[in-house]
């Protein structure tokens, strides 16, 4: 196997770990899909209205991201079209399905009907999630607790967690394809 898949497949350890965390508990605690981690088709409304404004979202934060000089993403010239296609499953489709299940669906979930209410679920929940992504530097951990709390806010809003994974996947998918090679045209 090419060393550039290998290391790829490595890099789908994580992604893969969480979301087996959130069907484990899921399982052993018999919660509701539909009850416990919001999982419910969203209203046609709701994902087009966070879909824009998820879009929006992204570009002014990649605005402010350059004015603050936030290195762009390592190009990955050295990687196999494979390695990059296990890549993409591991970043753009396991990571933000797992994730959003946990923390837009288990945490939010259990931490909503305390007394730190939806807003603090919010915030404890992106706040997590961004110590999560330390491994990138505190400026962009900055920016994914930022992701957080609107992820947090689209599920309040709508009721459920598909819209968050939907923005998840969208921003991952933005995050994925700064790492492709360009064609320098010539």
């Amino acid at each position: 196997m090419p060393p550039d898949v290998l290391d790829a497949l490595k890099k789908l350890i994580a992604p893969i770990a969480v979301l087996a965390i959130a069907v484990i508990i899921w399982r052993v605690r018999n919660l509701s899909l539909r009850d416990d981690l919001a999982v419910v088709a969203p209203r046609a409304r709701d994902a087009l209205l966070w879909i824009v404004v998820w879009v929006a979202w992204m570009a002014l934060s990649e605005f402010v991201a350059n004015k603050v000089g936030v290195e762009a993403p390592e190009i990955w010239s050295d990687r196999s079209v494979a390695a990059m296609g296990v890549l993409f499953v591991g970043m753009v489709l396991l990571a933000p399905i797992g994730e959003e299940l946990v923390f837009r669906g288990l945490l939010y979930g259990r931490l909503a009907n305390t007394s730190l209410g939806p807003a603090g679920a919010v915030a404890v929940a992106a706040v997590v999630f961004g110590l999560l992504h330390i491994r990138y530097g505190w400026v962009l951990v900055a920016f994914v607790v930022v992701d957080g709390v609107w992820y947090g806010i689209a599920r309040v809003t709508s009721g459920t967690v598909i819209i968050p994974m939907i923005m998840h996947v969208m921003g991952n998918l933005l995050a994925w394809y700064q790492h492709l090679p360009r064609n320098s045209g010539g």
